[in-house]
């Protein structure tokens, strides 16, 4: 698998397909940052003269490497041009990133005086029953036979765990929804027999009151 996936030379197709990628993880990730408003905007091109990017924030490298990709869209080598006529697939994504492609992405900040936005939740990861202890995880990976020497093993205990984990959590968490009911519950029944009792209260004091009002006034109005 190292030979295949890192050390071998990539073709062009996965070259175009990772440049095409690249471009729309940027709008996917400033997208997100418009919406959840850590920036105020963006705006995005193929050339940097088409948006508000002035060249001269490039250093002398960037520069030359710029002035050479222009150079090798005009001028691309035969071989290349051999290669990318060789596959339809191939020419239409070559010429979807040589004219559609944004290449320039300029960020517009938060003004001053804007609230940000609320800070990311920093409380710790729920630990399973599972993960309590190292001997519990090799012993649960043992009994299931989740192994991890191959990409393919990997991929299907790791997807594994996390389908027990996150039952074992959706589990306490349906628990602890169920305790909060139970303590609310508990809580107006409290609050309603407090309550009858002052009333029941109130109510023996006033009758005590006109018995006691009662009874001398009588004599004395005789």
């Amino acid at each position: 698998y190292a030979d295949t996936y890192i050390f071998k030379s990539r073709s062009l197709q996965v070259q175009l397909r990772a440049c095409t990628n690249l471009a729309m993880w940027f709008h996917r990730l400033l997208e997100a940052a418009v919406h959840n408003r850590v920036v105020e905007g963006f705006e995005s091109a193929r050339e940097c003269t088409d948006i508000d990017f002035p060249p001269s924030v490039f250093d002398p490298e960037e520069a030359a490497a710029e002035t050479d990709y222009k150079h090798w869209l005009v001028h691309p080598h035969p071989a290349l041009v051999a290669q990318v006529n060789a596959c339809q697939q191939t020419s239409e994504m070559f010429e979807r990133i040589a004219e559609k492609t944004d290449r320039f992405f300029v960020v517009k900040l938060t003004p001053p005086g804007r609230p940000f936005p609320p800070p990311p939740d920093l409380s710790g990861p729920t630990v399973t029953c599972m993960t309590a202890s190292r001997h519990r995880f090799v012993l649960l990976c043992e009994m299931q036979g989740y192994l991890f020497h191959t990409i393919e093993h990997a991929r299907y205990s790791t997807m594994m765990l996390v389908a027990i984990f996150k039952r074992e959590q959706e589990q306490a968490m349906q628990e602890e929804a169920m305790m909060r009911e139970e303590q609310l519950l508990l809580n107006n029944m409290l609050h309603e027999e407090a309550a009858q009792r002052e009333r029941e209260f109130a109510s023996g004091m006033a009758g005590g009151y006109g018995g006691g009002l009662s009874g001398p006034m009588g004599p004395r109005g005789a």
